[in-house]
């Protein structure tokens, strides 16, 4: 498992970029009526997997790779909305880290994103899975049960504080969503 000090899940970073006013003003206007963390984690869940639409699942070529690019064109990869979801928890001072799985994409292994939130009264990471829910894929929010897109996908081990090189090369090296479907990462 990737070493880190759960600190370290609290930062922007260049793709988990929540100092940019996009995001503050959308982790802001999420929130306003939140009474506790648990209740702010599952706002911010249900806004990425409802509201934020993973691109295989639409009609685009648009590639997005950051929080706030995510935020703005209204949808992202899996990688991507974990950047998203990651950014609007650490905003609100929740740890929240990356974590990944192995599934089946068309014959062949290819990494899953998704997240791991830090319960500081509980003193664990619960995972949680905004891919967003579609045909045969549903994932609901639960800091009890886990309920992933993907239940018996591989976990990789390890939580991480910032993306790992292979996810963001792929993310920001990858000109069109058209040219990254044959190229998704198979390992970190």
């Amino acid at each position: 498992m990737a070493r880190f000090n759960i600190k370290d899940c609290l930062h922007s970073t260049e793709l988990i970029d929540f100092l940019t006013p996009a995001v503050q003003i959308k982790a802001e206007e999420l929130v306003k009526k939140s009474k506790s963390a648990e209740e702010t984690i599952k706002r911010i869940y249900l806004f990425v997997r409802d509201d934020i639409v993973h691109s295989n699942d639409i009609e685009t070529d648009e590639l997005t790779s950051s929080a706030s690019d995510v935020l703005c064109a209204g949808h992202g990869l899996c990688y991507a909305k974990a950047h998203l979801f990651a950014a609007l928890c650490r905003y609100h001072g929740i740890p929240c880290a990356l974590c990944y799985q192995l599934i089946d994409g068309d014959g062949r292994n290819v990494v899953h994103g998704l997240n791991a939130v830090w319960l500081e009264g509980e003193q664990r990471w619960v995972r949680l899975d905004a891919r967003g829910n579609t045909k045969g894929i549903a994932a609901e929010f639960s800091l009890t049960k886990e309920s992933l897109a993907f239940p018996d996908a591989v976990t990789i081990d390890g939580y991480f504080a910032d993306t790992p090189q292979a996810i963001a090369n792929f993310l920001t090296l990858t000109p069109t969503l058209t040219q990254a479907r044959n190229t998704y990462p198979s390992s970190l």
